[in-house]
């Protein structure tokens, strides 16, 4: 069976990393919505604190063994499905990254002395 939900968040996967990026002081859950193809990041506790009562430590134990390992927690929502599902991913912020601002020395070379 072809997960659906895995072809769109590779889609997005560029969009996914940089709203986690953006957000990693918050300590972030990211979800994506289907179908408009949203990505929201969102502070992990007050996103697992909305889910249904029986799920929240399922999803708390989850969020915590990701961020143990340094994955990633990216929830799918499809509304016209009424699903939400949870993926996690290893997540290397240094290879993902993009940096914003390189800096660019330039120096001047010595001329070698002539005897």
């Amino acid at each position: 069976m072809i997960d659906s939900n895995l072809s769109a968040i590779q889609a997005y996967w560029d969009t996914i990393a940089n709203a986690y990026l953006e957000h990693r002081a918050q300590q972030p859950l990211i979800e994506l919505e289907l179908p408009r193809l949203v990505v929201f990041a969102q502070p992990a506790h007050a996103y697992i604190a909305s889910l249904a009562e029986r799920e929240r430590p399922a999803t708390l134990q989850l969020y915590n063994e990701a961020c143990t390992s340094g994955s990633i927690l990216v929830f799918v929502r499809d509304t016209e499905l009424r699903t939400l599902r949870s993926y996690v991913f290893p997540f290397h912020h240094e290879l993902s990254a993009k940096p914003t601002r390189v800096a660019t020395r330039r120096t001047k070379r010595r001329r070698a002395s002539t005897p």
